[in-house]
């Protein structure tokens, strides 16, 4: 397990169940790991999800 701090300083556990959830369901994701950890950490965007949630984003070069 990996703890990510966002970019609002909350603790963020990324699990490898998470991870291969991720995958399994984006699997174009699988070679950007370290990608979605620079987006929670430094993200370029952060819009509001459901509920109190907050979405994170990230441009990426194709």
């Amino acid at each position: 397990m990996r703890i990510i701090k966002s970019i609002h300083s909350v603790n963020i556990r990324f699990t490898n169940e998470r991870w291969l959830h991720i995958i399994e369901n984006h699997d174009d994701l699988t070679d950007f790991y370290d990608d979605i950890i620079n987006a929670i950490e430094i993200p370029d965007l952060i819009i509001n999800g459901y509920g109190n949630a907050k979405i994170a984003l990230r441009k990426m070069k194709k």
